[in-house]
């Protein structure tokens, strides 16, 4: 689900848009150049593309999923009335847990979501969409198509 970038819009909240730009491949590793549009409450649209890699470790069947982004300079040129966020790094990393039967999923996010808005404002819209994200993962991870997904 975390990978399965152009479903964001039905999958993460306040995703508007989903753009899988390109798929780079090295060796095992794959990254992705992504391109989103956020409509969240309380803030002008934001628009970003972010360069995601893969930096998952499995060996035989044990290991876990890591996925690491930051901001990329490609992708489209910033849209009139959208805010350009310019800093955006974070990763998701999940690690299975008893044998398979639990995953312990932890998030990472450093961002200033850029504009006019007063931080305190930014710090609880994000706080507030942390929960919603968690929720989601939850949600989506159960169906079929991402369930038995490697």
């Amino acid at each position: 689900m975390l990978t399965d970038l152009e479903a964001y819009t039905k999958t993460m909240p306040y995703t508007e848009e989903a753009l899988l730009l390109e798929t780079e491949m090295s060796g095992p590793r794959k990254a992705w150049m992504f391109y989103t549009v956020i409509n969240a409450p309380l803030a002008p649209r934001r628009d970003y593309t972010l360069r995601i890699e893969d930096q998952s470790n499995w060996r035989d069947g044990k290991g876990y999923l890591k996925t690491y982004w930051d901001i990329s300079n490609k992708g489209p040129e910033p849209r009139k009335g959208y805010e350009r966020v310019k800093v955006n790094q974070g990763s998701w990393t999940l690690e299975p847990l008893d044998g398979g039967k639990r995953t312990r999923a932890t998030y990472y996010l450093f961002t200033d979501p850029g504009g006019s808005l007063p931080t305190f404002v930014a710090n609880k819209a994000n706080s507030g969409a942390i929960p919603d994200v968690f929720e989601a993962l939850r949600k989506y991870a159960k169906d079929p198509k991402y369930a038995e997904a490697k």
